[in-house]
């Protein structure tokens, strides 16, 4: 977190995949990484209309459990929390019938109290995210850019997808892979988001996947408990320049002492604390020539 992020992100990840096997992938809120995908010898795919990203079709097909689903779409569209209970209840009938499964028919099946916050799968920005069928990977990395994606809540949703369809790819090779989230603080609203990284970054450590949660506002990020989380539970963290506004915050969070904090304040940007377990570095994020004019925004 911090001034600076964006380019050590890059370097790290470019520096990463050039000098091991292993494969980079991730969620690219806001363009910044799927043009330089080659960079880091992985796919990119620009994300909109066709996507197939059908929460009810993913359930279907083990992507999702039914409770991340039901958080999903309460979540997403303002369900009423009194009624999560009777729309886990019917998703679960809805999925041992015969039907063929979709968000569009399941809609259609619920009663009017139900149906009516969840109109807005039909319009075209939101159905268009459901709709087609789920991009086809392989055991390389591939970096999905959301930028055309205008509504942060929609932007939010299609994260929180196509996080756990390719968490789920990734369960099963037997390559090594680290997956990035850029923009994090963009998932501070959305509690039930944030509970789903943490829990994929938590199985994904059982199968040699690294995760790596990436925000520039990380005061913002905790005053959540699922953001909160997300931060203490990580294994490293590498904190760059902060502002004065929000020291406090990152003090608190990481257990910083004054001259720490201090440090971070008045630091150059590209200087830093790399926390390690119990143990704290002093760093300088030194991009190539080359990186700098790549990497740079």
């Amino acid at each position: 977190s911090g001034s600076g992020k964006s380019v050590f992100v890059k370097t790290f990840l470019r520096r990463l995949v050039h000098q091991s096997r292993i494969a980079v992938s991730g969620i690219d809120p806001e363009n910044e990484y799927v043009h330089l995908s080659q960079e880091f010898l992985a796919v990119g795919i620009n994300v909109s209309k066709g996507a197939g990203l059908d929460p009810i079709k993913m359930l279907v097909k083990g992507y999702l459990e039914l409770g991340q689903v039901v958080d999903l779409l309460t979540e997403t569209y303002g369900i009423e929390a009194k009624h999560k209970g009777e729309l886990s209840y019917l998703l679960k009938k809805y999925c041992e019938s015969e039907r063929e499964p979709s968000i569009f028919d399941f809609v259609d099946c619920l009663p009017p109290y139900l149906k009516k916050p969840l109109q807005m799968v039909y319009t075209q920005e939101h159905s268009s995210i459901y709709e087609g069928e789920l991009p086809e990977i392989g055991d390389g990395g591939v970096i999905f850019g959301i930028g055309n994606i205008k509504t942060k809540v929609l932007k939010v949703l299609t994260s929180a997808l196509l996080s756990a369809y390719y968490f789920n790819r990734l369960y099963q090779s037997s390559r090594g892979h680290v997956f990035f989230v850029d923009e994090g603080w963009l998932f501070k609203d959305y509690p039930h988001v944030l509970r789903l990284f943490e829990d994929l970054a938590r199985r994904g450590r059982k199968r040699r996947i690294g995760f790596v949660f990436a925000t520039q506002r990380v005061e913002e990020l905790v005053k959540e408990e699922e953001g909160r989380s997300i931060i203490e539970q990580a294994a490293t963290a590498l904190i760059l320049k902060h502002s004065r506004e929000g020291i406090e915050s990152v003090k608190d969070i990481y257990k910083l002492t004054d001259k720490e904090a201090r440090f971070l304040v008045n630091a150059n940007v590209g200087k830093g604390i790399l926390k390690v377990e119990d143990r704290r570095y002093i760093i300088q994020v030194t991009p190539t020539s080359y990186e700098l004019r790549k990497f740079s925004t």
